[in-house]
This record gives C-alpha cells, structure tokens and sequence, in this order.
C-alpha cells in the first residue's frame, strides 16, 4: 500500500475563464498519471460514454484510470467519499467554481496529512478582465481568488486586443508581483504539460542542457519530462560545495514569479533536500542522497534565466556546461 501523500492541485478563476476546458485537456492527456478530477457539473466534460468503465453516485471511474467526482454534495463529503479509492489515485485535480476561493480549497489539503498541498493555478480572461473590474463587486471576488495563487494563465488573449492583453498582464502583476504570468489557451499543450507532467525527478538534473537559443532567442528544444513548448526555456546548474540554505531560499522567493518549474536535489550545510518550485509554491523537502554527489538543479521558465543564474553563481552552481571534467 502506497502511503505517500496524494498531491492535490487547484485549478481557480472566474465563471468563463477556461477551467473546464482546461480541465479536459488534462484528462485526455494524462497519460500513466491516475487523476482524480473534482468538478462542480459532470455534464460540463467531455467525456465519451464508451470511456465509462464504472460509475457509483457521484465517483465516475474512466477507462485511463482517471476518476472524476462530482462536487455537489460539497468539498468535505466528496474528499471523505474518494479517499476509498486512493489506492487508485496519483493526484487529485479540483476545479474551483467560478467564484469560489481556491485558497479556501487548498486549506483542506494543509490540514489532511493524507495530501501534499500543490500548485493553485488561476486562469484569468483577458478579453473580459478590464470589464469585470469595473464592477466593484467582481473585482473583490477576482481579487481574493489571485491572492493565494502560485501561477497564473492569461487566456483569450487570441481574441483579446493585444492592448486588452497587456492591461490584463499589467493588472494581474500589480496585485501579485511574486507569481509567474503566462499566456494561452486552456488547451494549450504546453500549459498542461506543466501539469501533467512527472514529478520532477531530482536526480536527473544533470541531463538536462542549457540549450543554445535559436533566433528568436528561444531554445530549440523543449524540456523533455514534459515536451514543453519552445517558448519555455531551461537551464542546468550543479554545484560541487554546500550550499547556503537561507542564501537558496532567499533565491527561491526573489525569483518566484520567473520559475514556472524548479528542481533538482540539494547539499545544504546541515541537511540535504529535494526542492521542487512551482512559481510561488516550494517545497524544500529533507531527502537522504549520496554526500559525493553535486547539487544538481533544473530551472524553467518563459522568461530569461540570466539574472537567476547569477544569483545561483553567487551561492557557487555554475553552469553544467561550464563544470569541468573530473
């Protein structure tokens, strides 16, 4: 029996930002990955009857080893209901309702040791946001479901102005100026590739190359974990020393709103640790590994990594490019 905690992600925004879409796409991606979506309407996916293997009340089990349950009976008796098939289940997945709190949500998992509190991710429309926040009231609700977000996703912005896009970019930012912003559609591969992609494996840090940039100044490939689209750029480092605990945390925090993913395993001073970052959501967990291995870690983002690489030099990685041959 596998007692390690299940991890449990929040998928929040306002009523017609794309949750639902979203939401599909990572059903029909999920690959090895046995999900247990938490949604408010079944009748809103797109679920084909023949990928239908069971279904007992408000538990419906797929074909692909998904499970998807109903939230209408409300978060507490659903959770208490699905925990009988945690045997099943890899990682619960809720979609918020459109003007819930996904802070709120994810206070469940904090209190039951049986989850591991992951990413809450908040979509936001980009063609409708500079309207809602006219209306006073809209803007409270849209306002306190930012306020505990670890990432954000622009969407509509293909139909969204370009200066619609920008003034929801620069709204969003102004009101959580720690978290990652990214762009595109809910069925955007590389958006749930974030998601659906493998734990990230610490100990493979050094396979992965910082990759030389093509011409438009994005690396030709992708992560490979989670076949990233070419706008999402990564970079390798390792350290040979201990690192500062306090000086890595202090890079964690600072750097927040340009990682969509961080890992990679850590030698700090007084313990080691595998670190895993989702834009504001890091963990820095104690990991027993080998005292003769470097601290290896891989970096993601949309961003340029120029200035997280150098706050990582200064604590003593280098480049794995640049490490010398031993």
């Amino acid at each position: 029996m596998n007692d390690a905690p299940v991890d449990f992600t929040v998928i929040g925004g306002f009523l017609g930002s794309g949750k639902t879409s979203l939401v599909n796409r990572l059903l029909a991606a999920s690959g090895s990955t046995r999900f247990a979506v938490l949604v408010n309407d079944f009748g809103a996916l797109n679920i084909d009857e023949a990928l239908i293997r069971h279904q007992d009340g408000r538990i419906m089990q797929l074909a692909n080893g998904c499970i998807c349950c109903s939230l209408a009976g409300g978060l507490v008796d659903t959770m208490v209901e699905l925990m009988r098939y945690r045997h099943l289940i890899d990682h619960i997945l809720i979609e918020a309702s459109g003007v819930s709190y996904p802070s709120r949500i994810m206070d469940f998992a904090r209190i039951d040791p049986d989850l591991r509190p992951g990413l809450t991710l908040v979509l936001v429309d980009a063609a409708h946001l500079q309207d809602h926040s006219t209306d006073t009231r809209l803007a409270e609700t849209i306002t306190a479901q930012m306020e505990s977000a670890d990432m954000f996703v622009l969407t509509k912005t293909d139909i969204a102005s370009a200066d619609m896009a920008a003034w929801s970019r620069d709204w969003v930012a102004t009101r959580a100026p720690d978290a990652p912003i990214i762009e595109g559609r809910p069925d955007d591969a590389s958006l749930v590739a974030l998601i659906t992609g493998p734990a990230p494996d610490a100990t493979s840090a050094a396979t992965h190359h910082h990759h030389p940039a093509d011409h438009t100044g994005h690396h030709a490939h992708a992560d490979p974990d989670r076949a990233l689209h070419t706008h999402f750029v990564s970079r390798a480092m390792t350290a040979s020393r201990p690192v500062d605990e306090d000086g890595f945390a202090d890079f964690a925090n600072r750097f927040s709103k340009h990682l969509l993913r961080g890992k990679g395993t850590l030698h700090f001073h007084r313990r080691s640790a595998i670190w895993q970052q989702a834009g504001r959501l890091v963990h820095l967990e104690d990991a027993t590994l080998d005292a003769d291995t470097a601290s290896q870690i891989v970096m993601i983002s949309a961003d340029d990594l120029s200035e997280a690489a150098a706050a990582l030099r200064a604590l003593g990685f280098q480049d794995v490019a640049n490490v010398p041959a031993r």
